[in-house]
Formats: C-alpha cells, sequence, structure tokens
C-alpha cells in the first residue's frame, strides 16, 4: 500500500459478538461484513486492503481483529470525509 500512495490511512478495530449469541463456528458473518463494506469502497472509488484474525477466547465468544488500509489521499478519516477538490482554474 504504501508503494502504490504517498499516504496510507491506518484503521484497526474489533468487531465482537453480544455475549449472549451463539456464534457460527465459521467465519461466514465476517465475510459477509468485509464483502459488503469493500464494495462500498469501491464504489466510492477508495482503494484498500485489509487484514483480519479471529481470537477464540477462554469465555467461549470469539472477536476480529481487523486492520483496514486506505488510501490517505482519497480519504483523510475514518468517516470518509474526502479533501477539497482543488479548482483547475485559477482567479
Amino acid at each position: 500500500m504504501t508503494s502504490r500512495f504517498s499516504r496510507v490511512l491506518f484503521i484497526r478495530f474489533d468487531l465482537h459478538y453480544p455475549i449472549d449469541f451463539i456464534a457460527p463456528h465459521d467465519n461466514s458473518h465476517l465475510s459477509k461484513f468485509l464483502n459488503s463494506f469493500t464494495r462500498y469502497l469501491s464504489r466510492e472509488g477508495i482503494a484498500f486492503q485489509y487484514v483480519w484474525v479471529r481470537e477464540q477466547s477462554r469465555e467461549k465468544h470469539q472477536h476480529y481483529h481487523v486492520i483496514l488500509l486506505l488510501n490517505g489521499n482519497v480519504t483523510c478519516h475514518s468517516w470518509n470525509c474526502k479533501p477539497p477538490q482543488v479548482s483547475a482554474i485559477q482567479k
């Protein structure tokens, strides 16, 4: 990512299931979430990469750690604040 863009926005977040929720033994929920989210990023024209890992803790509730890398030249905040466009016409 850093070889393609001069700025990279790095976002790390965790996804937890509620305590009373019986989570599936596979990663189908995370896959569905990431597919939906990456389609949104693609529609917005934002280049991305991601890494995730599932952690199974002793209390039987799995959770996920996700790292998202975005083109920092297009996205300057986690809430997708795109930088202002520079006008080609100078006054």
